[in-house]
């Protein structure tokens, strides 16, 4: 999550060893989510010697949890972005909507930065629409749309608002196919 208070994003984490630098570059996180979604721990993420106890700290560097949209991610519903399988919509709905070539090689833009703008991507980028797809369900489509806007409602009530409801994100993919719901279930998160 950024912290707009801050004046950097963060470049370390939390070890048994006390705090780490890790390289932020949106390629590096990348690659560790692959490694983690394969059951593996790949330590390319330090700047300098690899320290003890890094695994929580790296999985919350990750995974940014954002406080909105809120709800359940529906477990068991399937995945409906990959970062490596959707590599060319990401590349051209960055380019499409932000003028981001993330194909240069000098881009070393900081993870938590392409997290925000990958969870902002228009409705209509091709990587949103591509979650929609992926997202759809029958039942979704029976669903009217009063029943939609109270849940996205809920889904986007600020902390403490007391509006914070149950299959929030799940509603918003299978309705909208937001790319903020997508991406969560690619990093194992709440949303």
């Amino acid at each position: 999550m950024v912290d707009l208070e801050q004046a950097e994003l963060p470049h370390e984490i939390e070890t048994d060893d006390g705090w780490a630098e890790v390289d932020t570059c949106f390629r590096t996180w990348i690659r560790f989510g692959r490694a983690a979604e394969q059951g593996a721990w790949w330590p390319g993420i330090f700047v300098g010697p690899e320290p003890r106890g890094w695994h929580d700290g790296a999985l919350e560097f990750y995974r940014s949890p954002v406080e909105c949209p809120h709800g359940s991610r529906g477990g068991g519903s399937a995945r409906t972005l990959d970062l490596s399988v959707d590599g060319d919509y990401v590349v051209g709905s960055f380019q499409a909507a932000y003028g981001v070539d993330l194909t240069d090689p000098t881009c070393d833009m900081h993870w938590h930065r392409f997290l925000a703008l990958l969870r902002s991507l228009p409705q209509d980028s091709m990587v949103s629409r591509i979650a929609s797809w992926r997202a759809w369900t029958p039942d979704a489509a029976k669903r009217k749309p009063e029943q939609v806007q109270r849940e996205l409602r809920s889904a986007w009530s600020l902390p403490g608002s007391g509006a914070a409801g149950g299959a929030v994100v799940s509603a918003q993919q299978e309705i909208f196919g937001g790319v903020v719901s997508a991406f969560a279930r690619e990093v194992g998160t709440d949303g």
